[in-house]
């Protein structure tokens, strides 16, 4: 049931060693949803603790495909079902993934800064 962990450990660029516990947490609680292709997955989305969808991402040689759109729109499909309005977070900075997220029809509703334990700025729109 967490074999997802390993690629969003080794795929997510905001993904740490750390996070392990977490991952087996919400792949096993929460929605999810991954795309296998010659036998591996090669996308990957997972609903966070917080009902986001979140660490979307697709596995360096299968982009370009329509993979994303095609986990997001399953994972959507699968939340919409449960009555549940889906809703993701992209950062402004990437260009790919507010496309993306505007070709699933989502709108920007506000932008936020992600703060570490730390204290320091994570993700910055």
């Amino acid at each position: 049931m967490t074999q997802g962990v390993p690629f969003i450990l080794k795929e997510w660029k905001y993904s740490s060693v750390e996070l392990a516990d977490y991952l087996k947490h919400v792949i096993s609680h929460n929605d999810t949803m991954g795309i296998y292709a010659s036998n591996q997955l090669v996308c990957g989305a997972a609903t966070h603790v917080n009902g986001i969808i979140g660490m979307l991402n697709t596995k360096e040689g299968f982009r370009r495909k329509g993979y994303a759109q095609m986990c997001m729109r399953s994972l959507m499909k699968r939340l919409a079902e449960k009555e549940l309005i889906p809703c993701s977070a992209a950062e402004i900075c990437n260009p790919a993934s507010v496309k993306l997220h505007e070709k699933l029809g989502m709108k920007i509703s506000h932008t936020v800064d992600y703060i570490g334990s730390d204290g320091k700025i994570i993700a910055e729109n």
